[in-house]
Formats: structure tokens, C-alpha cells, sequence
């Protein structure tokens, strides 16, 4: 629609339009890192490096095309670079190309005329984006771990089960002796021994016949069961009528970033706190797990035991509704600043920069990861984080429609517009049907974590944004994160360098 106005002579001031554009972007970009903070740095440890390495393929395979289409065709690499840019739609990496050819040549007639190759080729490099997603989705669906099998967290998620201790080994041992001995996560949030059901404490002695509750990992239940006794179905619902359940949010700023063992809320209030969830992801509760606003502790023990655990936790869940806007425009500021630093880099005459998007996301992953440990209390509510992404996705794609929409018809009847239009789709196309068919297909990756780092290899904000709506996991946001920084250095990278080598000397 942004295109359709522009082109009809809607028209802002130029300033206006460029600083909502940025603005849109920025937002995006911080609310984006904010979401997949906490859960960034574990995925990345386990699936980053081949991510990567995917990204890096479909980066390689574009710029092999555009070299190949420099080499077959009339067209200077001015103008194909342009194209390629707005094929895998990096502004950056135009800004560095334009400004390495003026200091080259200082030809402003091919300067221009790589900008307008990508303002020609850069709607179609978000379109393509979606619908190469579209097609894989549905062509190589049966292959999917996705969509072969339900994500359980990789095994993590908590599971309550009942055990009768039958091992001679835990006879007469206390619950921290056999907490430090098994080395697996557990809870145990109940005892019961004849009639009788307690909360078990540290201290508490097991013996031989002894009932438990259990809260363990779902891919730990096949080691830890044989370990112990002997898993049976009880309902302790019949049996510890004295003990509830309730569910307490975190709330009180001073607890954000406290682990659960240094809280002491067992010793101290007698319960037990068998899982957490956070941002819809269940946690087991170990003694090392830290604590932030907004987490959901599920806590098992008396009435009036768990009324001073609610004081301790907070517990005010209208708290929660009120978004913290001085942490998120400080945020955004942060990602301003640090995406503006100039990076030099040896052998390329113009500095590189993260940009808008990069140094917002970089700045959003860290503060939701890492924010507790300087007493910063990050959450912020599902709903205005939803609110600020969507809010800078349309801003950015309103604005972009706007500015290349006055251009985009007369350059396609007029000049190379066509012929551009055509290089760019192969560009877009050809790298992201070969890297996510085969990483889908042979490599058996999860189908959204491949649509994440495809997004994030032509860095396309848009493509990621209508990918997250198809499914209810942050896998595509965590992919597009982890890709994103470094592909998008490397497209910087290789504009330059395509114009350095390649670009005829007056």
C-alpha cells in the first residue's frame, strides 16, 4: 500500500518519512531482541554454529550470482551491486557500496543508479522472502522435526510423577544427601510415609516404602526412576488435602535476578517451588535458577505458608500490565548508539556499522538476558511487547513503500528497471530455495529455526514477522537473531569489496 500511495503522489517530508522509518525499525529491533533475550544465548550454544554456517551458504550463493550475472551481461557492477542489495534487502550494505564508489570514481550518475536498483528490487526482496517460506512450508512439511514431532524444550520441559523408594541405598539418608548424589535435576515436593503427607525439607530423613512427588525433566525420567524405585499412579489429591497449590508472580523489583538457593524458601517457609514459567516456557526449579519480573512460580504447601511466600515474591499481578518505558527507551537509545559506532575493518576504506536493527537487537538480547545482573527489570508484558513490534514493522514498511513508491513504476517501463526487477528475483530467490530446502530436507532441521535464519540471511524484519505468526514458539525470532549480526556484517563486507575489485578506474 505504501508503494500503491507513492506512487499516486502521496508524499511526506523527506525528514519526517526517513526519521519514522528509522524510528519503526528501532523499535522492532529492541522489542524483538527484548522477546528472545533469556532463551538467546542456550539456543545459540546448541545450534548456532550450523545456523551460521547455513547463512553464510545463502550469502555465498548470492553474491556467485551477481558475478555471474556481471560476467554475462552489459550491466557495470555499480548497478548490479545496487540490485543485489534490495535483492536481499540490505540497506546497509548499499550506504557502504555508495560511499566506496564516490570515493573511487566519484561518478554520482552510478551512485544514483545503484540506488535506484535497489529501490527497484527491494520490494520484491521481501516478498520473495515470504513466499519461498510459504512453498517450503508446504512442500517439505513431512520432513520437518517441527512438524514430525511437538517441541517439548528439547526434553526440558517439567514432569510430575509419583515414585516409591525402593532403592536400600536412600535408606535413612536425607533429602540433600540424595539431592547432591543424583546428578539430575529434581524436586521433591512431597513425602508420604504411612497415613501421613508432608513438604519435605532438606533435613528430612527417607526411608524404604516412602510415597514422593516428584517434579523432574522429561528426558531425565528414564535414568532417575530406576535410581530411586518405582513409578506409580497415585492421586495425591485424596491424601494431602492439608497442602495447595497456587501460582505466584515475581513482582517485587528486588528479586529480580536472585536465585531460588539464595532466597532459601524452602527452609524458610516450609513449601516447595516445583517449576517456573516464564514467557510460556516451563523451567524446573533448581536451586541455581534465577528469578526475574513477570515469572510464574508454582509453589506447593500450606495456606498460610504460601500467604508469606506471595508477600516475599510480590505476587501483584496488575504490576505486570504497567510496561517499564524508561528500561525500553533506554534500551533503544543503546541500540542507536552502539549501531552508529563505525567498526574499521582492514583492507575496506569505509567503517562498518551494525545499523539501526543490529545494534537494537544486540542491545534488546542482552538487556533481557543479562539486565537482572545490574538490577534492570526488563519485563515487559506479552502484549505491549506485541504492541511495539507491530508498531515498528508497519511504520518501517509504510515508509519504505512511500519513499520507493514515486520511483518504482517509471524505473520499470523506463531504462534497466525490468531487466533489474528480474536479476533481483533470481537473487532472492535461487540462495533461499537451495539453503532451506536442503537444510529442511537433508539436514532435518526444525522448519521454523531454518525460516529464522533465512530471514535473518537477508535480514528481512517483514518475512521474520509473518513467520512468527505461523507459529507459537520464538524459534524463528532466536534463529534470525543469531544469524543476523554476522550475515549482515558479511553482506557490508562484500558490497564494498564487489565495488573495490570490480569497478572500472576512470
Amino acid at each position: 500500500m505504501g508503494i500503491l500511495a507513492g506512487h499516486l503522489g502521496v508524499s511526506l517530508n523527506y525528514d519526517v518519512l526517513d526519521f519514522m522509518l528509522s524510528f519503526g525499525l528501532a523499535i522492532y529491533g529492541y522489542s524483538l531482541g527484548l522477546q528472545v533475550g533469556p532463551s538467546f544465548f542456550p539456543s545459540l550454544r546448541s545450534g548456532g554454529l550450523s545456523l551460521n554456517v547455513m547463512s553464510i551458504c545463502a550469502l555465498l550463493i548470492s553474491t556467485l550470482i551477481t558475478l555471474i550475472i556481471f560476467f554475462i551481461s552489459d550491466l557495470p557492477i555499480s548497478e548490479l551491486v545496487g540490485v543485489m542489495s534490495g535483492a536481499v534487502t540490505c540497506t546497509p550494505g548499499l550506504g557502504a557500496a555508495q560511499q566506496t564508489l564516490s570515493q573511487i570514481s566519484g561518478n554520482e550518475k552510478a551512485v544514483a543508479d545503484m540506488a535506484l536498483g535497489c529501490a527497484v528490487t527491494y520490494p520484491f526482496g521481501i516478498i520473495g522472502v515470504i513466499l519461498v517460506i510459504l512453498v517450503l512450508k508446504n512442500i517439505l512439511k513431512k520432513y520437518s522435526q517441527t512438524e514430525n514431532s511437538k517441541k517439548d524444550n528439547s526434553g526440558e520441559t517439567p514432569v510430575l510423577l509419583t515414585i516409591r523408594i525402593t532403592n536400600p541405598n536412600f535408606e535413612g539418608k536425607t533429602l540433600s544427601h540424595i539431592v547432591n548424589s543424583v546428578n539430575y535435576n529434581f524436586n521433591i515436593s512431597r513425602l508420604r510415609r504411612g497415613g501421613e503427607v508432608v513438604s519435605p525439607k532438606p533435613t528430612t530423613e527417607l526411608h524404604i516404602g516412602d510415597y514422593i512427588l516428584m517434579t523432574t525433566t522429561q528426558k531425565s525420567i528414564d535414568k532417575i526412576v530406576p535410581l530411586i524405585g518405582e513409578r506409580l499412579d497415585m492421586k495425591w489429591s485424596s491424601v494431602d488435602a492439608d497442602f495447595i497449590t497456587r501460582d505466584i508472580y515475581v513482582t517485587q523489583t528486588h528479586i529480580n535476578g536472585k536465585t531460588l538457593g539464595s532466597l532459601q524458601i524452602r527452609n524458610k517457609f516450609n513449601v516447595n517451588i516445583t517449576r517456573i514459567n516464564r514467557s510460556g516456557m516451563n523451567l524446573l526449579a533448581t536451586k541455581n535458577l534465577y528469578l526475574l519480573m513477570g515469572d510464574k512460580v508454582t509453589v506447593v504447601g500450606s495456606g498460610s505458608a504460601i500467604e508469606k511466600v506471595e508477600n516475599l515474591l510480590g505476587n501483584k499481578v496488575k504490576k505486570l500490565d504497567e510496561p517499564n518505558l524508561f528500561v525500553t527507551f533506554l534500551g533503544v537509545s543503546l541500540g542507536l548508539l552502539i549501531g552508529s559506532i563505525p567498526l574499521m575493518v582492514p583492507g575496506i576504506s569505509v567503517p562498518i556499522r551494525l545499523g539501526l536493527t543490529g545494534g537494537t537487537v544486540l542491545v534488546g538480547i542482552c538487556m533481557g538476558a543479562f539486565g537482572y545482573k545490574i538490577k534492570l527489570a526488563t519485563y515487559t508484558p506479552q502484549s505491549a511487547n506485541q504492541m511495539l513490534k507491530d508498531l515498528g514493522i508497519i511504520l518501517y514498511l509504510a515508509c519504505l513503500g512511500l519513499q520507493s513508491g514515486g520511483q518504482f513504476v517509471p524505473a520499470i517501463i523506463n531504462g534497466n528497471g525490468l531487466i533489474w526487477l528480474l536479476y533481483g528475483a533470481v537473487i532472492t530467490l535461487i540462495p533461499m530455495i537451495i539453503v532451506g530446502f536442503f537444510s529442511i530436507r537433508y539436514k532435518k532441521g526444525d522448519m521454523y529455526s531454518v525460516f529464522g535464519m533465512l530471514c535473518g540471511s537477508m535480514g528481512s524484519p517483514p518475512a521474520l514477522a509473518y513467520t512468527q505468526d505461523s507459529t507459537d514458539g520464538d524459534e524463528p525470532v532466536i534463529a534470525y537473531a543469531a544469524v543476523y549480526p554476522l550475515t549482515m556484517f558479511l553482506r557490508i563486507i562484500v558490497a564494498q569489496l564487489l565495488i573495490t575489485v570490480f569497478t572500472v578506474l576512470p
